[in-house]
């Protein structure tokens, strides 16, 4: 067994070394530069407020700040939401909404933000 393994461990750094050479024929022949390494940090936080929203009666008020530190509002009736995707202010994401029972009680409001 350990002459086996001995002869695995042969075969193993031979083809290492001839890799390795084969490698080095190939970058020198091609004429490409060697890379060079290193590593880059980077630190900080990406940071935007969420949307403000308001309900009053079958209405639905947004109001989403803009990069520029400036916000627009937009009113909106339910019934325009409806299973559609609205665009928000700002162009910050969309809006939708949904009844989730028959009786039209019950709904699920949506905002996806880009």
């Amino acid at each position: 067994m350990t002459h086996s393994v001995k002869k695995m461990a042969k075969v193993v750094l031979a083809l290492t070394a001839l890799t390795a050479s084969v490698t080095a024929f190939a970058s020198q022949s091609s004429g490409m530069k060697q890379a060079h390494t290193g590593v880059i940090h980077f630190t900080g936080s990406i940071v935007a407020p969420p949307c403000v929203i308001e309900t009053s009666g079958h209405k639905v008020e947004t109001q989403c700040w803009h990069d520029n530190g400036n916000t627009k509002t937009i009113s909106v009736d339910v019934t325009k939401l409806k299973g559609k995707d609205v665009q928000l202010p700002n162009n910050k994401g969309t809006q939708k909404f949904n009844w989730i029972n028959k009786d039209n009680k019950l709904g699920l409001y949506t905002v996806v933000y880009d």
